[in-house]
Order: structure tokens, then C-alpha cells, then sequence
């Protein structure tokens, strides 16, 4: 009995949520004539995990797990299902002419309508399938005459044969595997730096609905809702782009790879601000002129501290008194009351405080004398003048 999570390893509640009892062992690979002396029911708790919400049996996972067994791949309403899923996709999200791989792809029966499909509406498509049974690799090749390669999903370091793609698809197989996030990551080691994806898997919110119940399977280790789904998706690098439900049945998410922001880009003014400021102070302190800053806030120490201003700012006046007769850090410029400004006037002083400019400019012509200058420095204005 596990008492992790399979996703984020959080604790799992201590009471189960439900105890299903008399439950069969298998799905598939089915007893025999020969075999149904051996065959017993099971006890498998149903726990939630504490951290992200995932429902999960508390047990092991049948020994196929890792087969994608899927019946009727080739059925017309899965052919018509799976049309209607790619054309959407493909469509909506521009892989003509792109490279998609499906993880856990069973005897090829999906890939084969990916592949007609593209044929088809001419979306020049090349399909790719990992899986992890070898006979079924074998049927998808000789039968389907899709393109599959015999691998380890479960395993990040797994590589596909084609890879980098750019987009992946995935029906009901991370429902199955005891590591999740394993496959995720090995998708996202195969695919480009956009990709986007396309999962779908059984929903726990059909679960709890009037004879949900029934739908049950232990081949099935975890069922996933909305938030418990997006969290592994999240976990593993990828951004949800919308999600919605297939016959009330199945739960379907579209991601794409998430990347780090490009701060180098989006900060690509520092250094202009920073020769702004330092420019302006050493202008306004010629001729043994004197500036002060108002407010001892984060702002006004970073700004003093990597603009390595401190040594021509007279001091810093903050109104609060804890922070009052202490000095701000790195820059070590002394933090005064506002009545310190009658005893050492200074001839500007400079607002350091973005969100509060108007109310401290009120405050500085009411504390202080009416001819000292005032100038602040705002986001995305840089350092002016006031008055």
C-alpha cells in the first residue's frame, strides 16, 4: 500500500476515500479456461493525495501497465471521435506540415486515423508512435503502416526516433503509469522549444456522478480532475492552453511548453534607467548642492544600491519610526524623520516610492519648505522632475 503521491509525493489522506471491494484484478489480459482457478477479487482503496488533489489507488499497478491495450482503435465512432480531436488540433494550432508523436500509442489504431487525416485534408502530417509493448509495435507497423518505435515512456531518458516533435498526443496512457511525471518529462526532452500537446484522460468528475462508479478500473492507477491534471502538467513544464470534457467520460487538456521568461529582453533598459539616475543625482549636486530621498522602501534601495549613488544622498526620510535612526542597506545612507529636514534642508528631494508620488508630493510641500525642489522616479518614466 502506497502512502505517497505517484505525482508530487505529498502524503495521502490517511482514511480512504472509498474502499472497493470484490473489484476485478484485470481489464485485460483476461483469464483462460485454464487460468480462472487463480482469478480473485481485489480490495483497493481509492485516497487522495493532501498535496495535489489526485484521486489514486492506494496499490500496485497491473503488471501491463505500460501496454497500451485499447480495443476497437479502428471502430467508427473512435475514427470519427479522433478525426473531429485532430482536425481541431492541427487546425487551431497550426502543425500543417509538423511532426506528431503519440506516447503510449497501442497498436497504432489512433495514429492510422492521424495519418488518413492528413492525407485527407492534406495537412502533410508525419505521424510518430511510442509504445512500450513490442507485439503491438509490431501490429502498428505490419498492419497499420504507422510509424512506431518500441520504448519506455515511463522513462525521461527514453529518446524517439524523430525527435525533436512538434506536438504530442497522449489517450488515456498517463492514467495508467505509477510515474507520471517520468513521461511528461520524456516528452518534453522530445519535443521542440513550442511544442504543444494534446492528453486525454479518464475524468473523476464522470466518477462521482450517478453510476460512475461502474466505470472503474485498477488499470487505471490514478484519475485525474481538472486541477489535479493541470498540476502534473504544471509540475512537468508545461502551460495549460484550454481543457474541456469528451462525452462527459474523459477529461482532454491542449498545453504547451512552458519556457523562461526573457528577463535579459524585458530588462533591457536597466542600464539606461540606472545612467538616467546617476546622471541626474551628480547633476543636482554640483556646486555642493544637497539631495535627500523620501521613502526607505525596496525601490529606493535597489536603485541606490546598484546605481552606487549613497555617498551623494544626504539621508533617506521615511515616516515610519521603526525604520527611523537605522541606515539603508549598501548604500548605508542614515534613515530620518521628516522633521530632520529643518535641521539639514536639502535642496532636492527625490521620491523613491512609485506607488505614492502624488500623496508624498503633498506631504513634502506641507513638512517641508516651499522652495525645495521635488523630482521622482516612476515606472517606465525613469528619474524627473517635479517641481
Amino acid at each position: 500500500m502506497r502512502n505517497r503521491c505517484i505525482v508530487c509525493e505529498a502524503p495521502l489522506w490517511e482514511k480512504p476515500l472509498y474502499a472497493c471491494k470484490n473489484m476485478p484484478s484485470v481489464s485485460q489480459n483476461l483469464p483462460t479456461a485454464d487460468t480462472l482457478s487463480h482469478d480473485q477479487p481485489i480490495h483497493a482503496n481509492m485516497r487522495q493525495c493532501m498535496g495535489c488533489g489526485l484521486v489514486q489507488f492506494d496499490c500496485d499497478p497491473v503488471s501491463y501497465y505500460k501496454d497500451s491495450t485499447r480495443a476497437n482503435e479502428r471502430c467508427a465512432s473512435l475514427i470519427h471521435l479522433r478525426e473531429t480531436q485532430y482536425k481541431y488540433f492541427i487546425e487551431h494550432y497550426h502543425l500543417q506540415g509538423k511532426k506528431i508523436v503519440e506516447i503510449g500509442a497501442g497498436k497504432g489504431g489512433f495514429l492510422k486515423t492521424l495519418k488518413e487525416c492528413s492525407q485527407s485534408s492534406n495537412y502533410r502530417v508525419q505521424e510518430y508512435g511510442l509504445e512500450w509493448n513490442p507485439n503491438f509495435v509490431t501490429i502498428a507497423r505490419e498492419k497499420e503502416g504507422v510509424n512506431m518505435q518500441q520504448g519506455d515512456p515511463e522513462c525521461e531518458t527514453t529518446k524517439i526516433a524523430g525527435a525533436p516533435f512538434d506536438a504530442f498526443t497522449s489517450f488515456a496512457y498517463p492514467a495508467r503509469l505509477i510515474h507520471p511525471n517520468a513521461m511528461m518529462q520524456c516528452i518534453y526532452k522530445n519535443t521542440t522549444k513550442s511544442a504543444v500537446g494534446f492528453i486525454q484522460v479518464p475524468s473523476f468528475e464522470h466518477l462521482i456522478q450517478p453510476g460512475g462508479f461502474f466505470d472503474l478500473t485498477v488499470d487505471h492507477i490514478a484519475y485525474y480532475d481538472v486541477s489535479s491534471l493541470q498540476f502534473l502538467l504544471q509540475k512537468n513544464g508545461f502551460h495549460l492552453l484550454e481543457y474541456g470534457f469528451v462525452s462527459n467520460l474523459y477529461l482532454y487538456a491542449i498545453v504547451q511548453k512552458r519556457q523562461p521568461y526573457d528577463l535579459q529582453t524585458a530588462w533591457a533598459d536597466i542600464e539606461l534607467l540606472k545612467k538616467q539616475f546617476q546622471d541626474f543625482v551628480a547633476e543636482n549636486t554640483k556646486n555642493q548642492k544637497k539631495i535627500a530621498v523620501w521613502c526607505a522602501g525596496h525601490f529606493a534601495f535597489v536603485t541606490l544600491a546598484t546605481t552606487d549613488t549613497g555617498s551623494k544622498i544626504a539621508y533617506i526620510i521615511d515616516k515610519a519610526p521603526f525604520k527611523q535612526n537605522r541606515y539603508a542597506p549598501i548604500s548605508h545612507i542614515p534613515i530620518v524623520s521628516p522633521k530632520h529636514y529643518t535641521k539639514e534642508p536639502v535642496d532636492m528631494i527625490i521620491i523613491l516610492a512609485p506607488l505614492y508620488i502624488d500623496e508624498i508630493v503633498q506631504e513634502i510641500r506641507t513638512l517641508c519648505s516651499s522652495h525645495v525642489k521635488i523630482a521622482a522616479m516612476d515606472y517606465g518614466k525613469g528619474i524627473y522632475r517635479i517641481s
